[in-house]
């Protein structure tokens, strides 16, 4: 995702949240995936697990990108594990939950795998992406390797506008290594999410030739 950092504003080019809670089914529209984070952070917290979210977007060619409106049961979890939450999603949603090592996989749709294969020789982080998810997500995603395998792939990022609040580097809190090595773009985001905890979503769209990266912070309700 190509961040546009504005201090003064606060854009955020992702569509409107809303989730329809009427029922005993909860249906996520457009930007669910906020939505779907902010159900599983506090089971997260708890089980001390983080989540990766897969999905293929419909969108047309001129479409822009948006996570694909899903719907959950109301369920009261108290462990999170593919059995759970397989529970959740009803029958027919088209969703795959798999976990391991501590690595909860969400699966929405039949994601294309091959970019996100991609091999990556080395990948050395500044200060400030090594303290800052966000961007360290930003650095794999347009790593050399990645570019050329998403224009091999008629693929490439979905621009996006938003604003953050920056960590500077000092002791005692989360970083990233200063370098990883023999990676897939695949593995290197389960670094960047397991060193900080939360949501990392990787979204395709192949009628558009999109893809989209985010990192949702663990902390928000």
């Amino acid at each position: 995702m190509l961040r546009f950092l504005f201090p003064l504003m606060a854009l955020c080019y992702c569509g409107n949240a809303y989730a329809d809670t009427s029922g005993d089914d909860i249906k996520l529209y457009l930007d669910g995936q906020r939505e779907l984070a902010k159900m599983l952070n506090p089971i997260l917290s708890s089980t001390r697990k983080v989540a990766r979210v897969y999905y293929v977007d419909t969108c047309s060619p001129k479409d822009a990108m948006r996570f694909p409106a899903i719907t959950m049961r109301r369920s009261k979890v108290e462990r999170l594990d593919s059995a759970t939450l397989s529970k959740i999603f009803p029958a027919g949603t088209n969703v795959i939950v798999d976990d391991k090592d501590n690595i909860v996989r969400i699966f929405v749709g039949d994601v294309p795998m091959t970019l996100l294969k991609t091999n990556i020789a080395s990948l050395k982080f500044t200060p400030e992406e090594r303290y800052n998810a966000a961007f360290a997500v930003d650095k794999i995603e347009y790593a050399n390797e990645v570019k050329i395998a998403a224009n091999k792939l008629n693929f490439h990022p979905f621009p996006e506008l938003t604003d953050m609040i920056t960590q500077a580097p000092m002791r005692g809190v989360p970083h990233t290594k200063k370098e990883l090595k023999n990676i897939t773009m695949d593995s290197g985001l389960d670094h960047v999410v397991k060193t900080f905890g939360g949501t990392v979503f990787f979204g395709i769209c192949p009628s558009s030739g999109y893809f989209s990266v985010d990192y949702i912070w663990a902390g928000l309700h």
